[in-house]
């Protein structure tokens, strides 16, 4: 509990304001589903950890999404078509593959989500 940075939880989670001390490193709590009601908010401002809630609508959904953001990472068919179209000398699929890895290597995750979302 020392490390965990962010936490993610459901309405059958109680965080009392002892709780919250245990987390040397909190910043972030994200409670999943209406209202906060089972975490202290006070104790989590005292102790500058930001608090938010999604609401439930859509769970599923984004979870569809991001595993298949996270399978196209490893397929690379989405960064594959937009080189195509630049121009990139295609080759044999493992030269194809080693440029796409270089290009991937290159970049942090979130740098390539976000590209993959404003194609």
């Amino acid at each position: 509990m020392n490390e965990a940075m962010g936490l993610f939880l459901w309405d059958n989670i109680q965080l009392s304001g002892k709780d919250l001390e245990k987390f040397q490193a909190l910043k972030n709590i994200v409670k999943m589903g209406p209202g906060l009601h089972n975490i202290d908010l006070e104790a989590a401002g005292k102790l500058g950890i930001g608090v938010c809630h999604v609401d439930d609508d859509g769970i599923e959904e984004a979870a569809d999404t991001v595993l298949a953001l996270i399978l196209e990472l490893y397929r690379k068919n989405i960064l594959l078509d937009k080189k195509i179209r630049e121009g990139m000398n295609c080759g044999n699929f493992e030269t194809v593959s080693a440029k796409l890895m270089l290009l991937l290597n290159n970049q942090q995750l979130y740098k390539y989500i976000s590209w993959l979302f404003h194609v």
